[in-house]
């Protein structure tokens, strides 16, 4: 039997608060005032959006989970 890959990003509550996309130390997220957070683990925003610069490998999250990607915001969760 094959057992179904969990993501590589937990999409909870305490991922959330750890996350650094809202805050205003991300200047992508506030250059383009996006909503919500987590996008490595929830997705990428629907709304367009002008890289301004990344804080993902800073978060606690990003090192936790032994992620390597940037820009989740515009590119979608982590794989």
């Amino acid at each position: 039997m094959f057992k179904r890959n969990r993501p590589r990003v937990e999409n909870t509550n305490e991922n959330y608060a750890k996350c650094l996309c809202y805050t205003e130390r991300c200047p992508t997220y506030n250059q383009s005032s996006l909503a919500g957070g987590l996008f490595c683990a929830r997705g990428r925003s629907e709304k367009t959006l002008e890289k301004k610069g990344c804080v993902c490998p800073s978060c606690p999250v990003w090192a936790e989970c032994k992620l390597n990607g940037v820009f989740f915001c515009a590119y979608g969760a982590a794989q």
